[in-house]
């Protein structure tokens, strides 16, 4: 039933998340919160924290979140991060997922029905900015609704599994025209990958070198 945090938990006296080592669940399930204070989260870098799990997951009806500063020196989990934040309009300021774990990016951005601003994941270089080798892709975009044409995030390269990453993304009617190919190489799985994508009505070439899943 929370709604909102009060102005003064972002004040410098009463600085709830400064440098915390993990922000797993925090926020998790807070199906009516509908406000977040600016400066909560600090303007600087999350140095210390090592998970983002299912930190924002169900908040349905927030549509902001503050600056995030998630830092880019070590590895850090943000599966699920996101994840069926439905009214959520923008990607937080700060946001970073060059420094990954192995969990990768599985339902990061699943069910964000209402979210036109990723200048935030465009500006840190997209998927480019990943420096794994090698991470789950699973469900990433699935249920994404507010996007007909998928901006140009970069490539797919180090995905290996990409089970239903586009799975019910209703709107997208194509792939931005930077994407002259889909780099699935390194994919073993793309079960359901595009599946009832209803409007969608061409895709770019598809590489794939690495399909052993028995689903695949």
């Amino acid at each position: 039933s929370l709604t909102h945090l009060p102005d003064d938990f972002a004040s410098a006296d009463k600085y709830w998340f400064k440098n915390p080592s993990t922000m797993q669940e925090t926020f998790r399930y807070c199906y009516a919160l509908r406000y977040l204070p600016e400066g909560l989260f600090g303007n600087g870098m999350l140095t210390s924290c090592s998970s983002f799990l299912y930190a924002f997951a169900d908040c349905r009806n927030l549509k902001y979140i503050p600056h995030i500063g998630m830092r880019n020196t070590n590895d850090t989990r943000v599966d699920y991060m996101l994840y069926n934040c439905l009214d959520l309009r923008a990607i937080p300021r700060g946001f970073n997922i060059s420094k990954i774990t192995s969990n990768g990016i599985g339902r990061l951005f699943q069910s964000l029905r209402e979210c036109y601003d990723w200048s935030a994941f465009a500006d840190q270089g997209g998927l480019d900015a990943i420096e794994r080798s090698s991470h789950d892709m699973s469900y990433t975009f699935y249920n994404l609704d507010s996007l007909k044409v998928f901006p140009y995030f970069g490539q797919f390269t180090g995905a290996s599994n990409a089970t239903a990453a586009f799975l019910g993304a209703t709107q997208i009617v194509r792939f931005d025209s930077q994407y002259t190919y889909l780099d699935f190489t390194n994919c073993r799985d793309m079960q359901d990958t595009f599946h009832s994508m209803q409007c969608l009505q061409e895709l770019p070439p598809i590489h794939v070198n690495n399909l052993t899943s028995g689903n695949a």
